[in-house]
């Protein structure tokens, strides 16, 4: 198996550019700096700053700063997003080297350029030299797919596995909202297989950031240095979603298409649009819990994941397999027996949503999952009304609620969010208006929701 090197003479941008591969104008790459800092005894890094290049310019910009990059005894270290994101952050100031700032937002991603996995092997007793020892046995005994790439990021190592859309293509797959659903699957599941040997299982969300190829950790003092992986013919390996599915044996299927005319089993494209929505934002919150739930909630998240799952239409074996990892999870794990509980409820709050009134409301997750403050503000859809704290209502007028409209629009495009969504972030800017009023400017704005029929058209041509 051939391989390539980088890293080990210095700062390169050549394993940035293999891994973010898009190159059109809603890749971009968010670069962030990081600095150590000691509170009560307890080290952690916190962002100082960061700026948003697109994926086509990278090459053109590294140079500028590359010598900064390379500075073992540097106050700030060096990281770029794994996942491309559509735009920079909107609004006034300026980040690095005079770029506008990155805009690293999980809902922002555009282009899901791979699988990874962080293992952190000195956690269970292996040192560099035994934990690549252990990756390389498992991959050759067929434990995990080969990885694109092998990176020993300073004490402990990174496994990546770049991904296509399609077989005849080395673009990465769009980071529609299903495809993020897909997208936490295999990530949970890569992830899993891996924690024998380390593996960070809090490591697995879409706005991850790692160190630059080249670059000194100083915990270490060593580069870090890629080594990309290659079959025989010298090219690196890549995957689509459907073929690593099937190599570690995740069911990520669709529902079955409908035919032009037919009503969706949930009653309308939007609705089912609405779902997906909920059920990618559903997978956002538990990674930011760190993949599972704590006491007081984990019944009713595994009861409310498995209404979500089969809402999407998932068959009930994958609904049953992911429902129990969820629960194995939390904190502390749930046993057997309770979990089918849960599902049992979930399901039957799916197939019966009138006699259990229509299923959740997100105000009910919301209140049921006790989503805080801070998660609600990255995840708009749980906030359970009323002006978030700190946030001084003001009176606009019908011009400058609009202009407002359009900015969010334009923050989370293309993807058009839902009228609940832009309703609660104008809350979070202090403007309280009815959902009646934000539908009436949206349509004004970017006009009526296509009909079902070609909404899949437009789904069938993206995803």
């Amino acid at each position: 198996m051939a391989t390539q090197m980088f890293g080990g003479d210095g700062p390169t941008v050549d394993p940035i550019l293999k891994l973010h591969r898009a190159r059109g104008k809603n890749a971009h790459v968010a670069v962030v700096t990081m600095k150590l800092i000691v509170e009560n005894g307890k080290s952690r890094m916190v962002p100082t700053s960061d700026c948003a290049i697109p994926v086509s310019d990278l090459e053109n910009v590294f140079p500028a700063f590359k010598a900064q990059v390379d500075q073992l005894d540097a106050d700030e270290q060096w990281f770029y997003s794994i996942n491309s994101f559509y735009k920079p952050r909107p609004g006034p100031g300026r980040g690095i080297a005079g770029l506008p700032r990155a805009l690293r937002k999980k809902w922002a991603a555009s282009y899901l350029t791979c699988l990874f996995c962080d293992i952190d092997g000195y956690n269970v007793g292996l040192d560099f030299g035994a934990l690549l020892g252990r990756i390389v046995t498992l991959q050759d005994a067929g434990k995990f797919p080969p990885a694109s790439v092998i990176k020993r990021s300073g004490r402990g190592a990174w496994l990546y596995w770049f991904l296509k859309d399609k077989p005849d293509t080395d673009q990465p797959p769009t980071a529609h909202a299903h495809r993020q659903v897909m997208w936490s699957l295999l990530q949970r599941e890569i992830n899993d297989r891996l924690s024998v040997i380390g593996a960070d299982i809090g490591a697995k969300n879409i706005s991850r950031i790692t160190r630059f190829p080249g670059s000194y950790n100083p915990k270490s003092g060593l580069r870090v240095v890629y080594w990309i992986q290659g079959g025989e013919d010298g090219a690196g390996f890549m995957y689509t979603m459907e073929q690593m599915s099937e190599l570690l044996g995740v069911v990520i299927e669709e529902p079955p298409p409908r035919r032009d005319g037919e009503r969706h089993r949930t009653g309308n494209a939007g609705a089912a649009d609405a779902v997906t929505l909920r059920l990618r934002d559903f997978q956002i919150l538990r990674d930011m819990r760190g993949g599972g739930f704590d006491d007081g909630c984990r019944n009713i998240a595994c009861t409310i994941y498995t209404w979500l799952l089969f809402k999407k239409g998932f068959r009930p074996d994958v609904v049953r397999k992911e429902v129990t990892r969820l629960g194995r999870a939390c904190r502390t794990p749930l046993d057997q027996c309770r979990i089918d509980v849960d599902i049992q409820s979930g399901t039957d709050m799916a197939k019966h949503p009138i006699k259990h009134n229509a299923g959740w409301r997100d105000a009910a997750i919301a209140a049921k999952l006790k989503v805080t403050d801070a998660e609600a503000r990255e995840l708009p859809r749980f906030w359970r009304g009323g002006l978030p704290p700190g946030v001084a209502r003001i009176i606009v007028t019908q011009f400058q609620r609009r202009a407002l409209v359009r900015d969010i629009l334009a923050t989370v495009a293309p993807r058009r969010p839902s009228c609940s969504d832009v309703q609660t972030m104008l809350l979070f800017r202090g403007v309280k208006v009815a959902k009646k009023t934000v539908a009436r400017d949206m349509n004004l704005i970017c006009g009526p929701r296509k009909p079902g029929s070609v909404q899949l058209l437009l789904r069938e041509a993206t995803g």
